[in-house]
């Protein structure tokens, strides 16, 4: 039976909180997950200066409401140039951890038991995927453009040459890997419909 993946599950993303400028201390968030239009869950997150507040409720076996109030710590590592990189503790096992996804708990991906959709796919199906998020970066970059436009985009204004040059080369080698993955897919195909 194939893992359950993090993208079914819904989650808590620190970078996604920071960016967003979320985790002022005592800041409130209620966040709200939707699947085609049809709301799926919610969750308020108070910051605290050790942690996160989640308040949230799920439903029972029984049918019972239970309410959920639980402070997920901070914990902190070191960065190579002196600074501290902020994680959030999983309350389970102790991992510091950039994500938790919810069930009855918010808890980490691997108490969950929960794998990364990349890791089912075959290395053909991968190097596509990454060739394509390479080009998307880009098309991203170029305002009203739309991706039949370009296979792969121009160079980007404000972007180095060097960094466009290296996202090409990247881009180059994994739409080969795609290419000689599919030939020898063809070929296995075709030597066993013709034995």
């Amino acid at each position: 039976m194939a893992a359950t993946t993090c993208a079914s599950f819904h989650s808590i993303d620190l970078a996604w909180l920071c960016h967003r400028g979320l985790l002022k201390p005592w800041l409130s968030t209620r966040l709200t997950w939707s699947w085609g239009g049809e709301k799926t869950g919610s969750i308020n997150i108070l910051v605290q200066p050790d942690g996160l507040r989640l308040r949230y409720s799920f439903t029972a076996d029984s049918g019972e409401k239970v309410g959920v109030n639980e402070l997920v710590p901070f914990v902190h590592t070191a960065t190579q140039f002196g600074g501290r990189r902020r994680w959030l503790m999983c309350i389970k096992c102790g991992r510091g951890c950039r994500n938790l996804y919810g069930g009855r708990y918010f808890r980490c991906r691997q108490c969950h038991g929960l794998k990364y959709a990349s890791q089912s796919e075959n290395p053909v199906q991968r190097a596509m995927l990454r060739a394509d998020r390479i080009a998307n970066r880009l098309h991203d970059m170029w305002k009203g453009t739309t991706k039949a436009e370009w296979e792969f985009p121009p160079k980007p204004p404000r972007m180095r040459w060097a960094t466009y040059q290296r996202l090409l080369d990247q881009y180059d080698e994994l739409q080969n890997e795609w290419a000689i993955g599919m030939m020898h897919t063809v070929s296995r195909f075709s030597a066993g419909a013709a034995g």
